[in-house]
């Protein structure tokens, strides 16, 4: 095995591996300098040139964050026994039979959330639920914003003239709302 490092080149027969968090980092990669082929600068029986080193820009993609649905209130066992089971609800079924598991009722799922309202367990819920329609209502606003903007920012009427935002496509109501011309509407 060849092994290489800011020092120089050396062959081995065992190597000891690094922590995963420590094996790709940029500053380690940055201490080789030699080809495998050679393995120092003062190598007397070195082996063609040195290769120049070409630096590539790290380009960095932005992250579109993923809005994922909150989990619904999780019904445990111990919530059933207390507030009672629901006779045509697979979930309570199982529960009783020892089975595998099954979803319970839509039906049975609001009765036993009505029950536990004021929990912990229901609060937390309803927490992680406005914090979700928060961020899907910020990032719907900021999208139809984007949007507005690259249609105001739309062909100009001369060259050299900045865009009228009057000749935008919206005609004045009379109850001050603003109604969009039907050749800029776009389709959703």
């Amino acid at each position: 095995m060849i092994v290489g490092d800011g020092q120089g080149i050396w062959k081995t027969r065992s190597v000891h591996r690094k922590p995963l968090g420590d094996r790709w980092d940029p500053k380690t990669i940055e201490l080789v300098r030699f080809p495998p082929w050679r393995t120092s600068d003062d190598d007397p029986n070195m082996d063609g040139e040195l290769p120049a080193v070409i630096q590539i820009p790290v380009q960095r993609k932005e992250v579109q964050e993923e809005l994922v649905n909150p989990r619904r209130t999780y019904l445990s066992k111990e919530d059933f026994e207390k507030l009672g089971y629901s006779g045509k609800c697979p979930g309570c079924r199982s529960i009783l039979k020892g089975t595998a598991r099954q979803g319970h009722s839509e039906e049975c799922r609001k009765r036993m959330e009505k029950e536990l309202v004021g929990t912990d367990k229901v609060d937390r819920t309803r927490y992680r639920e406005s914090k979700f329609f928060e961020n899907v209502l910020e990032r719907d606003d900021k999208r139809r914003k984007e949007q507005a903007r690259d249609l105001l920012s739309g062909p100009l009427r001369d060259e050299g003239d900045a865009p009228m935002v009057e000749d935008a496509g919206a005609d004045k109501v009379e109850d001050d709302t603003v109604e969009m011309k039907d050749e800029l509407k776009r389709p959703r």
